[in-house]
């Protein structure tokens, strides 16, 4: 009967999710649908970006005059850093990112980067 109550009130919390809770839990699942999306689109056809047309080398191609390491290709330093940037954000962060969700919905107090009490001492 104890264990049960246990159960019941972890649900209880699971259930009343707050409201900043919420926020950071939309934000993560949007930044790793845009990694497991455009992030991994690119990493595929990174060497063939400029000769794309489909809608999401379309939309790369709004972002190429800021970066051109997103459209030349060839394996440039900058190039080289950014796909090692890219792939550590598709593959990595993702994996991460649905650890912390799981976290706030079991209410696990590891999800906090730092304790309430160590935030005061700052």
């Amino acid at each position: 009967m104890v264990q049960a109550g246990r159960d019941e009130s972890a649900f209880d919390v699971r259930m009343q999710l707050g409201a900043r809770d919420k926020i950071v839990i939309c934000l993560v699942i949007f930044f790793s649908a845009i990694a497991l999306t455009f992030e991994l689109y690119w990493l595929i056809f990174n060497q063939a970006m400029e000769n794309r047309t489909d809608l999401l080398a379309r939309a790369f191609a709004l972002y190429w005059p800021a970066d051109s390491t997103y459209r030349i290709p060839g394996f440039s330093a900058a190039k080289s850093f950014t796909l090692t940037l890219e792939g550590v954000n598709t593959f990595i962060t993702p994996c991460l990112s649905f650890v912390l969700i799981w976290a706030i919905l079991k209410g696990r107090p590891f999800r906090h980067a730092a304790h309430h009490r160590d935030l005061h001492a700052l």
